[in-house]
């Protein structure tokens, strides 16, 4: 991304749960909008509770049949090796008509992929988990569950983003249901922009926020949700359309940081970090065994690596991580 001898601005991207935070946090946020309905709805605390079970119950059985059955086209084996522009590979087994890359994209978003989460989506809906609930009560749960510590950062997270956001923009980019929560748990921290879903008080319908992108995007080329890996980079490629209109005369870059498989095209699009408590964590396992990425930890990362890994940003600063990628940046650039 962007054009030679210009000014590089660099540009950090980060992934909400299980990457800021230490886990996920849409339980969190459904237990918040519940007690909310219960408080000014009057609505049965034990009835909400059990509707909210019967939807994490419904989600984990359809994607547990999916993971169960997926097959991608005829599932006869044959050798392939991966076109990417990350990490070292090898060759690695695939199946015919698609390389293992070609296989893991259409396994996190292709339509029955999906599916599943608007499927779920349209439960809580029905269920009217987030009907009524306005905004500013989401966004005042989201602080309320930092504060209490029920939501937690990952650690090194204030440091490393307090320096980094001295030269650089920082933005949250999540298929978490509410930017209002998110806003919540990260105020203080005045993101330069948080990309995710938004629940509506009228419906209780969870749709994308335009996120100030009503005027630079096509009608219909905004996805209608973010819910899965494709839906998280074409999010991606609009926020550096727009930055670039912001910043013409600079080679703006992008650097990505994220831990789930829907972090996976993100990172493949631009580079960076893969957040994970340990080697294994599934994204790492998956690039690894399924794509035969080599992706050092950041202690032996070296700046023409495309990604690397870390426990937690107390890891990255050690390393000096965003300083040397910036460097390499400049230096490439």
């Amino acid at each position: 991304m962007g054009d030679h001898h210009q000014q590089v601005a660099v540009e950090l991207i980060l992934d909400f749960d299980g990457t800021i935070t230490t886990a996920d946090t849409i339980a969190s946020l459904a237990k918040a909008a519940i007690e909310l309905q219960v408080k000014n709805r009057g609505r049965s605390r034990s009835e909400m509770a059990s509707a909210w079970a019967a939807i994490e119950q419904a989600y984990a059985h359809d994607l547990r049949e999916y993971q169960n059955t997926y097959v991608y086209q005829n599932g006869k084996q044959t050798e392939q090796t991966p076109d990417s522009s990350m990490a070292t590979l090898r060759p690695v087994q695939g199946l015919e008509g698609g390389t293992p890359l070609d296989i893991i994209m259409d396994r996190l978003s292709c339509r029955q992929r999906r599916h599943i989460e608007l499927a779920s989506l349209a439960r809580v809906k029905d269920e009217g988990v987030f009907k009524g609930v306005q905004h500013e009560d989401l966004f005042s749960a989201g602080q309320q569950d930092r504060s209490e510590s029920r939501v937690r950062l990952r650690e090194g997270f204030d440091p490393f983003i307090t320096q980094a956001k001295k030269k650089h923009d920082v933005h949250v980019l999540s298929v978490n249901w509410s930017a209002s929560y998110i806003n919540g748990v990260l105020s203080g921290y005045d993101m330069a922009s948080v990309l995710a879903n938004t629940t509506n008080p009228e419906d209780g319908r969870i749709s994308a926020s335009q996120a100030g992108f009503e005027n630079l995007v096509p009608r219909g080329h905004w996805p209608e949700v973010l819910t899965v890996a494709r839906d998280k980079v074409v999010a991606l490629r609009h926020l550096y359309w727009r930055q670039k209109l912001l910043k013409p005369d600079e080679n703006l870059q992008f650097i990505y940081f994220g831990d789930s498989a829907t972090d996976f095209e993100c990172l493949k699009e631009v580079g960076g970090v893969i957040l994970s408590n340990d080697e294994g964590g599934s994204l790492l396992r998956m690039l690894r065994k399924e794509l035969a990425y080599q992706i050092p930890h950041v202690s032996q990362w070296t700046e023409g690596e495309f990604i690397c890994w870390a426990r937690d940003f107390n890891e990255l600063s050690k390393a000096n991580y965003l300083a040397r990628r910036v460097f390499a940046a400049e230096n490439n650039g």
